[in-house]
Formats: C-alpha cells, structure tokens, sequence
C-alpha cells in the first residue's frame, strides 16, 4: 500500500525513515507512535486524538493534525519524517 486513505475508516500501521511506527486508527480517531527500536509505546506516550491525515504517502513526510492535551492548544500539526511502509492492520485471517 502506498498510501493511507484520509476518509475516516480503517487501522493503519505505518512506519518511517526513523524507523517509528505510528499507529493509526482512523475509525476511533486516534494515534500512537511506537519506538523505533523496539515497538514498545513512547515513554508517556498514550492515545493522541487524531483529528485529519493530512499526508501519508511513501516517501512523503508523514503529516497529521492531532489534539495534546496541553492547555490552551486546540490542535497540533505533527510531522515525522518520510513513510517507509504503510500496513492496513485487518482482524482476522
């Protein structure tokens, strides 16, 4: 797959030039980037509200807008470097 549907359904694993792999799902609007080197969650890392994919393309930046939890900041444009791989995460066989 080469790139991640911006409509709101789906789960996506997908992976950059960093090696991070940002987890995607789009029916529950949420995202959680995984560490590079072993796939455990980032130190404090927990669900961030997903609010658009702005980009997700293979060797494209990988570009989202997000809610943190920070005072007074209503969303955040967060962009990671170039997409190695995208993954629809299925259930089931």
């Amino acid at each position: 797959m080469t790139t991640a549907p911006t409509s709101s359904a789906g789960r996506f694993r997908v992976e950059t030039a960093s090696g991070a792999i940002y987890l995607l799902d789009l029916d529950a609007h949420t995202m959680i980037r995984m560490k590079a080197d072993s796939g455990d969650p980032d130190v404090g890392a927990s669900e961030t509200s997903l609010i658009e994919v702005v980009d997700c393309r293979i060797g494209r930046p990988l570009r989202l807008l997000v809610s943190l939890p920070l005072p007074g900041i209503v969303q955040t444009k967060w962009r990671a470097t170039p997409v190695v791989s995208i993954e629809e995460i299925t259930d089931g066989p």
